[in-house]
């Protein structure tokens, strides 16, 4: 897990047990209840005033009906987080074992169980507002809840001086990609794209690609080791560590983002935080990430890929000047915020 993630997981705790643990002993009127989230280890005692805060996933994770239930019963007030609704809206992308209806089910329990829903993008918002309706359900007032992006070193390196390639790594430039190896990453369009340039021996750009397998990653990742190119040209790392992918943003010519979807599109933002070009699919969230900075393609026009990776190899690598990134200590504070008006007076934190 990547160390900023798992920092924010911990400022989720944190709070969750400020906002719904009182004690160890069940007060006057309370409902004791230990299966929500048994992987904190503690019996939480909910009741009227109460808030519940998810940190999203599905229901293989947050069990929202049971939620909605105690919350039907309690008076317990939930705040539900919105990633995506990628499950829901794109089933060609869902594990074959699992049915759209699965994920149909969850969205509508989250609505009926939330009092508030956090979305972190306004595309999933706009989503989650079309879902609600399409389904017959009143939405809960949704809130957009911007990520944090302060990946990036704080001192910027010249565009002239760019670190050194990781070693191992040939001396001439490469283009990156980060996400997890998946066909709703699109990653099969970059390894046609760089077989078909790099048969032009005046095409000196290697493709490096940060990221573990994901959903139906089998045939994606034979996409790309079965390329006659892929060892030479492109090259796959499927762990890296925080410190290698923080040098990777620093020394990549540009950043790659052809995904048919995201609910976000952290790399992009990530990418620009550091002041790197990025080139990425117009779809989805990905334009909120690009904050007007990316060149946007849609990621089906192979031909227009081809033309935008071949065009900025052949250029001096550009230097963004991004917009000032948000921290995650400022995310997590504004979840606080969106949390106390729920809260009783007496228990605000």
């Amino acid at each position: 897990m990547r160390e900023d993630m798992r920092a924010i997981l911990l400022h989720s705790r944190q709070i969750l047990r400020t906002a719904v643990t009182r004690g160890t002993r069940p007060s006057a009127g309370r409902t004791c209840h230990s299966g929500i989230l048994p992987t904190l280890r503690m019996v939480v005692h909910t009741g009227p005033g109460d808030v519940l805060w998810t940190a999203g996933l599905y229901s293989n994770f947050v069990p929202l009906r049971t939620i909605a239930e105690l919350r039907a019963r309690t008076g317990l007030r939930v705040v539900a987080t919105c990633l995506d609704l990628i499950r829901v809206t794109h089933p060609q992308f869902n594990p074959r074992d699992m049915a759209r209806e699965l994920f149909h089910g969850d969205a509508v329990a989250l609505l009926d169980a939330s009092d508030l829903v956090l979305a972190i993008s306004e595309a999933s918002r706009r989503e989650l507002l079309g879902f609600a309706k399409r389904a017959g359900r009143v939405a809960p007032p949704i809130q957009v809840l911007q990520l944090g992006i302060d990946f990036a070193a704080r001192e910027m390196r010249p565009a002239a001086d760019p670190p050194a390639a990781p070693h191992g790594f040939p001396p001439h430039r490469f283009a990156l990609a980060v996400g997890t190896v998946e066909p709703r990453k699109n990653y099969a369009l970059l390894v046609r794209v760089w077989e078909r340039l790099a048969a032009d021996p005046a095409f000196q750009l290697d493709l490096v690609i940060v990221g573990g397998p994901g959903y139906g990653a089998e045939e994606c990742v034979a996409q790309v080791e079965r390329s006659p190119v892929f060892g030479s040209r492109i090259r796959w790392l499927e762990s890296c560590p925080d410190a290698m992918l923080r040098h990777l943003y620093e020394a990549c010519h540009f950043v790659l983002c052809p995904s048919f979807t995201e609910g976000w599109g952290l790399p992009v933002a990530e990418a620009l935080s550091f002041g790197r070009h990025v080139i990425a699919s117009n779809r989805g969230a990905i334009p909120e990430a690009a904050q007007g900075l990316a060149q946007l393609l849609d990621p089906e026009d192979e031909a227009g890929w081809l033309a935008a990776i071949a065009a900025a190899a052949a250029a001096p690598r550009k230097t963004v000047v991004p917009a000032n990134p948000r921290s995650w200590e400022a995310a997590a504070a504004s979840v606080a915020a969106a949390l106390r008006p729920l809260m009783k007076t007496d228990h605000a934190a």
